[in-house]
């Protein structure tokens, strides 16, 4: 049996806006907050820094923990690749110690870019994870988000 694959990622504010990777699949363009998979031997605030550093060109310091959010692809309407996927994506607040976000060390392969999204308007974008939308607008939100179909 596969096990879930850890991921951390790191929710930047800009003023009302949200800072996230830009990416397309098969059913068109979405986005995701910066962050990837957790190496052996890493801490989670490990994990964030080094990947806003690959995918964004910035340093940032890792904040506080804001939220836990399983996905699991077999319930995603939107999988077209590794549907068997199950990822656990911890999320931290973020902010930027140096540097402008722009291309990294070593961007994922889907990014395309990147955008800051105006908080008023994510039911616009398809964000990822859902939840997210909820978590930023609410405000008595839960810690852990459980799975919603779709992004």
């Amino acid at each position: 049996m596969k096990s879930p694959r850890v991921s951390a990622r790191a929710l930047i504010l800009r003023g009302n806006s949200l800072l996230a990777i830009r990416a397309k699949d098969a059913h068109g363009e979405f986005f995701v907050l910066p962050g990837g998979g957790q190496n052996h031997g890493e801490t989670l605030p490990e994990t964030v820094v080094r990947e806003c550093r690959e995918e964004l060109g910035v340093e940032i310091e890792a904040g506080e923990l804001c939220y836990v959010h399983d996905y699991i692809a077999e319930r995603d309407e939107f999988c077209t690749e590794d549907c068997s996927a199950h990822q656990l994506d911890i999320i931290f607040r973020a902010r930027i110690l140096s540097g402008e976000p722009g291309w990294g060390s070593a961007p994922d392969t889907h990014q395309l870019g990147l955008q800051w999204l105006p908080l008023e308007a994510l039911s616009a974008y398809r964000l990822y994870p859902r939840a997210l939308r909820r978590w930023l607008t609410e405000p008595d939100h839960p810690i852990y988000l459980a799975f919603e179909e779709g992004l």
